[in-house]
């Protein structure tokens, strides 16, 4: 394997990708519309990658789902070169889970919700 992509499914595309633009500094590289309102984009930010895309579009492929409870009991988990520099960047505009801190796993981490409650962790090695 040479990576793994998150792809998110969610009732607005848009909102998920203003919230990943403007809030964690993420660029969309791709968009796509349709009637004028996003569907599905790809976002990056250095080596990390995130797809989001519509509910809707998820239940045409696989119809069964629709009928299944939802549940974000999931963490992303982003590793970065500087997470102390990150943290004091995007502290004061998303909702802070957990404050940077040393885990005893060895890493200094810190935890958000976004906009949909997915839990995600950015995290250095120590």
């Amino acid at each position: 394997m040479k990576q793994i992509i998150p792809h998110l499914f969610v009732n607005n595309v848009g909102e998920n990708v203003d919230f990943y633009k403007n809030k964690l500094g993420f660029e969309p590289i791709y968009v796509q519309t349709e009637n004028e309102i996003i569907n599905f984009a790809i976002l990056k930010d250095e080596n990390a990658q995130i797809l989001i895309g519509e509910k809707d579009i998820l239940w045409k492929y696989i119809p069964e789902l629709k009928e299944k409870p939802e549940s974000n009991q999931m963490m992303l988990y982003f590793e970065m070169t500087d997470v102390t520099a990150y943290y004091e960047k995007i502290k004061n505009n998303v909702g802070l889970v957990r404050e940077l801190h040393d885990s005893w796993y060895k890493t200094k981490e810190f935890w958000i919700k976004d906009c949909n409650g997915y839990l995600i962790a950015f995290y250095q090695n120590i």
